[in-house]
């Protein structure tokens, strides 16, 4: 990406400094694609919109499951051209999991035991393919099913939740 300078003031960047907190993001850059709405909103069916209906569908349940599992607040990041959806907690800003979206596939991430992120969760899908397929962790595979990934990511995101959260 071609780099372009902006000057502003010292009130404009101040601002921009507390936007970055309040985003959680790390540039400029990309307070001002969520301030320009460049990046999507951490509305699901906007992340997903892209994907083949049965995604779209298992990650709408992946949300709703990751939200019920206790109070985290969410944002959108962009990462490498992909967009992911973090859900963090309000106090210590930790995220605990978090789904990243491309036109294709998502994949599933939970803070591991050792505070790395780590797969628990995918699913993809081409036109050269049939259907869906889904994977526990970050291959995928023709004898995994959809209600196994949901369930691998309830059990790895209530794990998270209860090391990462207190």
């Amino acid at each position: 990406m071609a780099e372009k300078t902006v000057k502003v003031d010292e009130a404009v960047h101040q601002r921009l400094e507390e936007l970055k907190q309040s985003y959680g993001v790390e540039t400029f850059n990309e307070v001002l694609r969520h301030e320009l709405d460049i990046i999507s909103g951490a509305d699901i069916d906007t992340l997903a919109a892209f994907l083949h209906d049965d995604l779209k569908q298992l990650v709408r349940e992946i949300a709703e499951t990751i939200r019920e599992i206790g109070q985290l607040e969410e944002r959108v990041k962009e990462e490498r051209r992909r967009e992911i959806l973090e859900f963090f907690t309000p106090d210590s800003n930790t995220v605990i999991a978090s789904i990243k979206f491309d036109e294709k596939s998502f994949q599933v991430e939970y803070r591991g035991q050792d505070g790395e992120m780590k797969s628990c969760g995918r699913g993809w899908y081409s036109s050269s393919s049939e259907k869906p397929k889904y994977g526990r962790r970050s291959d995928i595979s023709d004898n995994t099913e959809a209600e196994d990934v949901l369930e691998q990511v309830e059990t790895k995101v209530s794990g998270s939740y209860g090391r990462w959260a207190s």
